[in-house]
């Protein structure tokens, strides 16, 4: 299954929006569950908090758990997303006119960095042949504007 940065990221979204809200929906069953044990046990409905409070508690507390969690997540998956980025820009930065005909390494995955790969490959393929019939030619060149030497 080919899988794109594009998917990837989407993929992830839903699944940290979906753990923001478990754990919302948790801490809301847990909060109407204190607050219906809660009224079973005063007779004096006066001492209940305000359903508003409530509300602002299950937000305030699953919000902040969401984002930490979402924080978490977040760090990891664009370092694992980012990681063939910053390989496939070490390769590039590191070459030059002695090292044209390594392959920059591809991915496998057919996504957009190996996609992206290949490009480079060629790219490297035409300039590795460029530098090569250069060097031919003026070593031909050289060869030929050569004076000879008469004995």
């Amino acid at each position: 299954m080919n899988l794109t940065l594009r998917k990837r990221i989407l993929i992830f979204n839903l699944g940290t929006f979906l753990i923001a809200l478990l754990i919302v929906g948790v801490i809301a069953f847990y909060e109407f569950k204190e607050q219906e044990l809660f009224t079973h046990k005063l007779s004096n409905a006066e001492e209940l908090e305000s359903p508003a409070f409530e509300a602002f508690e299950i937000v305030l507390y699953g919000g902040i758990a969401a984002l930490v969690i979402a924080a978490i997540l977040s760090r990891i998956f664009l370092r694992r997303t980012l990681q063939p980025i910053l390989l496939l820009t070490k390769q590039l930065e590191n070459t030059d006119i002695t090292n044209l005909s390594d392959p920059v390494p591809r991915s496998g995955n057919g996504d957009e960095l190996d996609r992206l790969a290949v490009v480079f490959n060629r790219l490297k393929e035409r300039l590795n042949l460029s530098f090569t019939q250069t060097r031919e030619f003026t070593m031909n060149a050289s060869h030929e504007l050569k004076p000879e030497i008469r004995s």
